[in-house]
């Protein structure tokens, strides 16, 4: 802000300078109108002004700025117009001068309460600086403790998988013996049950022994 005040202060005093040109070239040789208007027609800061000329008669001239639809001044004599233009060209530069200036000095108060400020502001950063760095510490220690914690966790949950991992072979070897068991049980049965068959036919046998030897003794007994 304050090197654009300073090009604004420059620019007012070559709009000054040009205007005193134009106050002399007025004076001793007459103004070159024409020429006041290609300065003011340009695209600098300085600049940036429209001049029309009417096709009617008696001719009229007019000017505003670039962008702006709101005419500055109209006239018959081109002096008048070219003069309007400087004129409302240095009101412009004067209301941006002085608005610069109260900024200027909304910054310095500004700037006047910060560095009254600073030093409070620079001792509550130096405090939180103090509780940062032992939260810091503390999270520290915290995560120490939570590493130990995990390591810990980490090795019982290894013993518990290897227990399990045992636990599935005794429960493998366990099925199989059953199995096994399952399997002799059903040829025990099988066994069984053919035996009870043999022992059925050895009770018919015997029974049929038995009748036979009665006969037999009968037989004996009538001879």
């Amino acid at each position: 802000m304050a090197s654009f005040g300073k090009t604004l202060v420059v620019v007012v005093f070559l709009s000054s300078v040009a205007f005193l040109g134009f106050a002399m070239s007025a004076f001793f040789g007459g103004p070159n109108w024409t020429a006041e208007m290609r300065e003011l027609e340009g695209k600098e800061p300085h600049q940036g002004f429209v001049f029309n000329k009417s096709e009617t008669v008696p001719v009229k001239w007019s000017v505003k700025r670039v962008g702006s639809d709101q005419q500055i001044s109209s006239s018959a004599v081109q002096g008048e117009v070219v003069a309007a233009a400087f004129k409302a060209l240095t009101t412009q530069q004067t209301a941006e001068l002085q608005a610069l200036k109260e900024q200027e000095n909304a910054f310095k108060e500004r700037k006047d309460a910060y560095v009254e400020s600073l030093p409070q502001d620079e001792a509550g950063l130096e405090a939180a600086r103090k509780d940062l760095l032992a939260l810091l510490e503390q999270t520290r220690a915290r995560g120490s403790e939570l590493a130990i914690q995990v390591a810990a966790k980490t090795e019982e949950a290894q013993k518990i998988e290897q227990r399990i991992s045992e636990r599935r072979d005794d429960v493998i070897r366990l099925r199989t013996q059953l199995d096994e068991l399952r399997a002799d049980a059903f040829r025990l049965e099988e066994l069984r049950t053919e035996l009870n068959d043999q022992l059925q036919q050895l009770v018919s046998l015997v029974d049929r022994a038995e009748e036979r030897n009665q006969q037999l003794k009968g037989t004996a007994a009538v001879r």
